[in-house]
């Protein structure tokens, strides 16, 4: 569901996915993690692992990926995505609340999010989903996205 300003050309909100995931894919968290963050249509970014590394397992004996990567690729999808809506502004993910709904294989892992909506100016409502070689759903997961000189909102978890 793409929910951008009236006067926003869908080209101009991909174009500010892409340059956000670029930036994204080059900070030193998503380089040491292998992830690389990509636009997925004008309201929709995807992150993945480019090259498995022994600490992105962590679950059932390591045979499975480390829950921490799984949040690491959902964030830098969601901060991507809401680009469409902040531009090129810093962003936070300021709440995340997953649905694990099976385990996720160490092949062909992808995080996507898109927007679902907004609450007030500089505040996005992200929903993702990860999945793996088997396809599906594997987490579901909603986030809350805000821009960095945004005040804390409602929607921000208590601290």
């Amino acid at each position: 569901m793409t929910v951008l300003p009236a006067d926003a050309p869908e080209t101009d909100a991909a174009a500010g996915i892409a340059l956000a995931a670029a930036r994204l894919s080059a900070e030193p968290v998503a380089l040491h993690n292998a992830i690389r963050v990509e636009a997925d249509g004008p309201d929709a970014a995807i992150a993945t692992i480019t090259r498995l590394q022994p600490f992105h397992k962590g679950g059932a004996e390591r045979a499975l990926i480390n829950g921490g990567i799984l949040q690491a690729l959902m964030e830098r999808a969601m901060r991507a995505a809401a680009a469409a809506v902040l531009g090129d502004a810093p962003s936070r993910l300021v709440s995340l609340d997953q649905r694990w709904l099976g385990p996720v294989l160490p092949r062909g892992v992808i995080a996507r999010a898109e927007i679902e909506g907004q609450a007030g100016t500089g505040t996005v409502l992200l929903a993702a989903t990860i999945s793996d070689a088997r396809g599906g759903p594997r987490v579901r997961a909603a986030g809350v996205v805000t821009a960095v000189n945004q005040p804390p909102t409602s929607l921000s978890p208590p601290l």
